[in-house]
């Protein structure tokens, strides 16, 4: 993902920022401090709305980095590499480097996120309850534990490649006994769900509520995209798997030219004359 910056390093794992995480931030400072605050807590003032939603927003973007920390933690227990994790303007995503080798290997990794989620839901509600009284507290951890159980409730929709779709792909794949049955499942269902989402917010912007509905037809085009990507790139490890370098590049049909041609002669006959720019050394 470019545009991207890498701000620390977890078990080896490279943790990303990428630059629309911006607008994200300064969105949900725009609304905490600007709508909620201000109804759900009248007798807080402007300055204080501010720096509360700021600590809000910070502890929501960490949210999301946990959550994707437990996808990471589970990847590595069972053996499963994790390239980096990248927070971005739809939340955050845990590249892994393989997919699972066993559908309960797969339910585990895609369980991995939302147990994070709702620890984290429980945690800011016990805070809340104890903090009664205490607005400055209060107000940012009810909203976060509301926040921490819409963002699990949302992941286990089964639309693949949320959480919901990847433990809907392990359930099949280990009933039906067939990996390429699960997968298609996934797919269908990461589909139906992103074309939804997509309606819906249409449907939002036609009565009236166009930010809500661009925001909801963004997510959808989000998923469409990455259900797209994920089965591109589950294809091609599918059919290099076992594959050897001479295989590999046995597929190629790139020019090929002697060591002993003379650098005048690859020039004059093949950059020239041919107009070949990549050539294998033989």
């Amino acid at each position: 993902m470019g545009g991207s910056i890498t701000i620390a390093r977890v078990w080896g794992i490279d943790i990303r920022l990428h630059w629309t995480l911006v607008f994200v931030f300064a969105l949900l400072v725009w609304s905490l401090a600007g709508a909620y605050l201000p109804v759900e807590y009248p007798g807080m003032g402007a300055t204080a709305r501010i720096v509360v939603g700021v600590a809000a927003a910070i502890l929501f973007l960490a949210s999301i980095l946990l959550h994707e920390l437990g996808h990471a933690w589970m990847a590595r227990r069972e053996g499963v590499p994790v390239n980096r994790i990248t927070l971005f303007i739809f939340g955050g995503v845990a590249e892994i480097g393989e997919q699972a080798r066993t559908p309960g290997a797969e339910f585990r990794i895609a369980a991995g996120g939302p147990v994070v989620s709702l620890i984290l839901a429980i945690v800011f509600q016990a805070i809340t309850l104890a903090a009664r009284g205490n607005i400055y507290i209060d107000a940012p951890a009810h909203w976060l534990a509301r926040i921490n159980l819409l963002l699990l409730l949302f992941n286990l929709v089964p639309g693949y490649p949320l959480d919901g779709g990847r433990l809907l792909r392990a359930a099949v794949w280990h009933f039906s006994g067939s990996e390429q049955t699960g997968w298609k499942v996934a797919r269908a269902s990461g589909q139906i769900v992103a074309f939804a989402l997509i309606g819906w917010g249409v449907l939002t912007m036609l009565t009236g509520g166009f930010a809500d509905g661009i925001w909801l037809v963004l997510i959808g085009w989000f998923l469409q995209n990455a259900v797209a990507a994920e089965t591109a790139s589950a294809t091609l490890q599918r059919q290099r798997a076992g594959a050897t370098v001479q295989q590999a590049m046995g597929l190629t049909d790139e020019p090929s030219a002697p060591s002993r041609t003379k650098i005048r002669q690859l020039v004059d006959d093949y950059v020239l004359g041919a107009g070949q720019s990549v050539f294998l050394v033989v």
